[in-house]
């Protein structure tokens, strides 16, 4: 098992994970990323999908990756339909007063 950190940026906000997470393989890494990145789209919902990226780093600082969110969310939803109808539920979300985003 090893400790990995998921950074995502937009190119205007910045998003360290400063703790990480213990993962036992290559299966947990990308499950972990795909619930980093909609954690992220929650906190950030008027930003543009495809602007954002997340990192994946050891602890020893070492890249793993770098994968653009649109890319990982469409993998993890099986289709670009599903993300975007996920999408959507998350600006409807938001625009409800329900999630405050940070900056």
């Amino acid at each position: 098992m090893c400790a990995y950190r998921f950074h995502c940026t937009n190119g205007a906000a910045l998003v360290i994970d400063r703790t990480g997470q213990l993962v036992e393989n290559d299966s947990e890494l990308r499950e972990r990323a795909t619930a980093v990145a909609l954690d992220v789209l929650v906190n950030y919902p008027a930003s543009a999908l495809e602007d954002w990226v997340i990192t994946i780093q050891d602890e020893d600082g070492r890249q793993h990756g770098a994968i653009s969110f649109d890319e990982l969310l469409n993998v993890a939803c099986g289709s670009g339909d599903a993300l975007a109808a996920m999408r959507s539920e998350v600006l409807s979300y938001a625009s409800a007063g329900c999630v405050q985003g940070s900056t």
